[in-house]
């Protein structure tokens, strides 16, 4: 019989400007496409599934604390970009 993997668990601190916001999201989301294991993020007392739409509703400025939970292959490997991710100064043009 196999071993249990135990859930992989690390926090990161968003630096953007701008927090994460509709673009950093989909960014976000994009990079981890596909994986089959499940992530969930906190902050603020509230935790979601991974998704663009859930990050919107965390509110995350710049600053903020984020709780990264990987559950599945490769979990440290995911936390791990997960966590550069979330700590990225994105550049996006100003509109």
């Amino acid at each position: 019989m196999g071993e249990r993997r135990r859930m992989v668990r690390t926090t990161a601190t968003v630096q953007n400007r701008d927090g994460i916001h509709v673009r950093p999201s989909t960014e976000i989301c994009q990079a981890v496409a596909g994986y089959s294991g499940k992530i969930m993020i906190g902050a603020q007392g509230m935790e979601v599934e991974l998704s663009a739409m859930g990050l919107l509703c965390l509110g995350l400025i710049q600053g903020a604390v984020v709780e990264i939970s990987v559950d599945g292959p490769d979990e440290t490997t995911v936390a791990d970009a997960l966590r550069a991710l979330f700590e990225k100064h994105f550049d996006f043009q100003r509109q």
